[in-house]
């Protein structure tokens, strides 16, 4: 059987509008363990969702499909603060 190869990586932003990438991601997890809610962004664009300090926003993706763009972080209230992303990578190699 042939089976497709996933990769996890852990990005970090820690200034405001830092960006993470998310060609190939399947899904994806932002853990804001900062003092300071933070909102998330396509780059350039307006606020899509908060992600309240403290708190993981979770974004499953769906069979088949994957995300792109880059995502923008804008820590509100503040310049600098503490999210780590948790994003689960598609490869278009076979085992």
């Amino acid at each position: 059987m042939n089976l497709l190869k996933m990769k996890v990586v852990v990005d970090s932003a820690t200034q405001n509008n830092a960006t993470f990438d998310l060609n190939n991601c399947v899904g994806f997890t932002v853990i804001n363990n900062g003092a300071t809610d933070c909102t998330i962004h396509y780059q350039g664009g307006a606020a899509l969702m908060t992600v309240a300090k403290g708190t993981a926003r979770e974004f499953p993706g769906h069979s088949g499909y994957t995300f792109f763009g880059t995502m923008q972080i804008k820590f509100v209230g503040a310049t600098k603060g503490d999210v780590e992303i948790i994003k689960s990578i598609a490869s278009t190699e076979e085992s």
